[in-house]
């Protein structure tokens, strides 16, 4: 049996859409709300990003993130590459970390934009916009996400999975 917490919503061709996020999500953000620590740590791998798997480690306490630290294969990225060089539009062309995913309550309010957009873009446009959300059990955070606000427009498509989230002490 599928988790209750697991949302999978593949938007439809016109009829009406959500203003509003769906209940799982309000679910989601309560139980974070109610159980989800003060000062933790997750790593987040963001789509798109690079060429290669890059992740980012990030702590967070009371609400404020420390500059997410860019990492690959398990590594430091700066240990690899030269960090000017990995975001570099001329050189690697990978993208940093956005703040919309540099903490829980962030990822939450992206998500609840996503669904508001999807609402007006249905409105307007024809098209499919996507929304795929995991959400943890027993924290409420999204574990995986993936919105694609346009199928004939590959930059419109964005997400994260989220792996090795602890509480910090």
């Amino acid at each position: 049996m599928r988790n209750p917490l697991v949302l999978l919503l593949p938007s439809l061709l016109g009829g009406a859409g959500c203003a509003t996020p769906p209940t799982e999500l309000e679910a989601a953000r309560a139980l974070w709300l109610a159980n989800g620590p003060t000062a933790y740590r997750f790593q987040i791998e963001p789509l798109p990003t690079c060429p290669f798997p890059l992740n980012y480690e990030v702590s967070v306490r009371a609400g404020v993130p420390s500059p997410g630290v860019p990492m690959l294969y398990g590594e430091p990225a700066e240990a690899i590459f030269d960090l000017a060089e990995l975001f570099d539009p001329d050189g690697l062309g990978c993208t940093p970390l956005p703040e919309s995913l540099q903490t829980i309550d962030s990822m939450l309010e992206r998500l609840e934009d996503a669904y508001t957009d999807r609402e007006a873009v249905q409105q307007l446009h024809a098209h499919p916009y996507d929304i795929s959300v995991e959400f943890a059990p027993d924290l409420g955070y999204p574990r995986e996400a993936y919105v694609n606000a346009s199928p004939t427009v590959p930059s419109a498509a964005w997400g994260f999975t989220i792996t090795d989230m602890r509480a910090l002490q």
